[in-house]
């Protein structure tokens, strides 16, 4: 079972994910980066570039507050 995002963008980008049909892999393929960085980004820390390269690939917000 996946964690649970720690941040609105993650929640974000997992619910965009899942609507395009993509997952780690694919998604880093298309951002150039590797399916265990976006693993890493997506569930415990992440660098602010992968987070932009993420966000800017799934059209969201990448300034999102914390989930509650």
């Amino acid at each position: 079972m996946a964690k649970r995002p720690r941040e609105k963008w993650q929640a974000e980008a997992r619910l965009k994910m899942e609507c395009m049909g993509i997952g780690y892999k694919e998604l880093a393929e298309r951002i150039g980066s590797t399916q265990g960085t976006v693993g890493q980004a997506m569930c415990k820390n992440y660098s602010s570039k992968i987070k932009q390269k993420i966000c800017d690939y799934l059209g969201i917000d990448a300034d999102e507050e914390n989930v509650s």
